[in-house]
């Protein structure tokens, strides 16, 4: 379940939370799959924060971990 994407200088955390998967203050696991140059990225907002509209850029996807691995 992609959640999804955001630029390769944007906060982590935020963009966790503007994609919805988390709530500020929220923890939890998510996946980040690094894409290279994305084509564009369209913003607004969502959730509370705001983005902007690039043209192609290096970005990443975001969404739900799967299966939590264990701690050691």
């Amino acid at each position: 379940e992609e959640a999804g994407r955001a630029l390769v200088g944007e906060d982590l955390a935020a963009a966790v939370v503007h994609s919805g998967l988390l709530k500020v203050g929220e923890t939890g696991i998510v996946k980040v799959t690094i894409k290279g140059n994305l084509p564009s990225y369209i913003g607004g907002t969502k959730n509370g924060l705001s983005s902007s509209s690039y043209g192609g850029y290096p970005g990443y996807e975001i969404s739900k971990a799967k299966k939590a691995r264990p701690r050691k």
